[in-house]
């Protein structure tokens, strides 16, 4: 994809929702709204006009996703044949009673990783980067700690988490036996002061236990932080100014960054934990690994052209590196089918009280987007129920 190319462009239909609102019931009410379950499906605030068989289905299914007295706000699109809808649900703080919009700010999460993703199948088209290649061929320094065995790290195996690689810090003994009180505020003191000349000073004392490749799945959002730097060393720029030239530039998505501009603060929505309480919103160092804010107005533009796989880097993104094309994973994206035999590509995100799912049904030409301001322990999972019960939904009944 070259500068200034716009990929994926198609016809938007939009809602007639877009427009904040406010829900006159004052805030003491909204939050004994959000503690009585049984009276939420019918009293959650929202600007969906249920005129549509399409916004009943969304209606049903985010009503069930609301049964949960966790829930605070879900800002959602739907793409369906290029007809593109918006959706929004709750509030953007449970101090007020403001319903968000399709310009609401959200933390997407890992999500992020399919944006490194895109630029990982950039440079592989462009002959930057091979897939089965030495990591450590891209990587300025050496490092004669990154293989096991005569084993080294690939491309590959960062993309598809199986190079076994550990975290930097390794906070991950905080999430064994985690107090969700406190847990984010230990995470981001240990990684304080972790930018990308520290992670890779320490990792030259990374010491892997296993042939790479050889595990089936380890998380790693450091694995992915590598990536990123090994990507800017082949294009000579910043993973900020990858993202920009190659992607939210040509797409259009002026509201997508890594870091929230002053101007905008107060169009992101308050981040919530599991007990109810606000989260902090400063983990600006998450990086290629989760660190990108977006609107749903912008990622519903990402989500289209990934939707429609036309560009070459879409195609290879999605072609699988682990299992085929029915089970497996893309670069940073899960591959499998729904239920209902559908293929489905699909990445959710979670930080610190905000969750994210984006589902694409490339066949059924079917794509959604959900975010929320709050980070309960099943919300990713359910976010992606959400979305398989519209799709199913949309696909069973033919043309809307």
């Amino acid at each position: 994809m070259r500068a200034g190319q716009r990929p994926g462009a198609r016809r938007q239909v939009p809602s007639n929702n877009g427009a904040r609102r406010r829900n006159p019931a004052p805030a003491a009410l909204w939050g004994a709204l959000m503690v009585v379950p049984t009276l939420l499906g019918a009293q959650v605030p929202t600007d969906n006009p249920l005129r549509t068989r399409t916004d009943s289905l969304v209606h049903g299914a985010v009503t069930e996703f609301f049964a949960s007295a966790c829930r605070v706000g879900l800002t959602m699109a739907v793409s369906d044949h290029d007809a593109v809808r918006f959706y929004d649900y709750g509030s953007t703080s449970r101090d007020r009673a403001e319903l968000p919009t399709r310009n609401t700010i959200y933390e997407i999460g890992s999500i992020t990783k399919t944006f490194t993703g895109s630029l990982v199948a950039k440079a592989l088209i462009d002959g930057r980067m091979k897939i089965d290649a030495d990591i450590r061929t891209y990587l300025t320094d050496r490092y004669p700690n990154l293989e096991y065995r005569g084993h080294a790290i690939t491309l590959r195996q960062l993309s598809t988490h199986q190079s076994g690689l550990a975290n930097i810090p390794a906070y991950d003994s905080l999430f064994k036996h985690p107090n969700f009180e406190t847990l984010p505020y230990q995470v981001i003191e240990s990684e304080r002061g972790y930018n990308r000349a520290r992670i890779l000073e320490e990792l030259h004392q990374v010491k892997l236990d296993t042939v790479p490749g050889s595990i089936e799945f380890k998380y790693s959002n450091t694995g992915t932080k590598i990536v990123s730097f090994a990507l800017e060393n082949v294009y000579q720029m910043s993973f900020a100014e990858l993202i920009r030239r190659y992607i939210t530039g040509p797409l259009g998505m002026t509201n997508t960054t890594l870091t929230i501009a002053p101007g905008d603060s107060g169009r992101v929505a308050t981040p919530y934990g599991i007990s109810g309480k606000k989260m902090p919103n400063i983990r600006d160092n998450l990086g290629a690994a989760g660190g990108i804010r977006s609107t749903a107005t912008d990622m519903v533009k990402y989500l289209g052209w990934h939707l429609h796989e036309r560009d070459p880097i879409v195609i290879r993104a999605h072609q699988p590196l682990v299992g085929n094309p029915k089970s497996g994973r893309g670069i940073n994206w899960w591959i499998d089918t729904t239920s209902s035999g559908s293929r489905r590509l699909a990445m959710s995100g979670g930080v610190f009280g905000m969750s994210s799912n984006l589902a694409l049904f490339p066949e059924g030409k079917i794509g959604l987007i959900l975010m929320t301001n709050e980070g309960c322990l099943d919300s990713q999972g359910a976010l992606g129920k959400v979305a398989e019960r519209v799709f199913d939904g949309l696909h069973a009944k033919g043309p809307r």
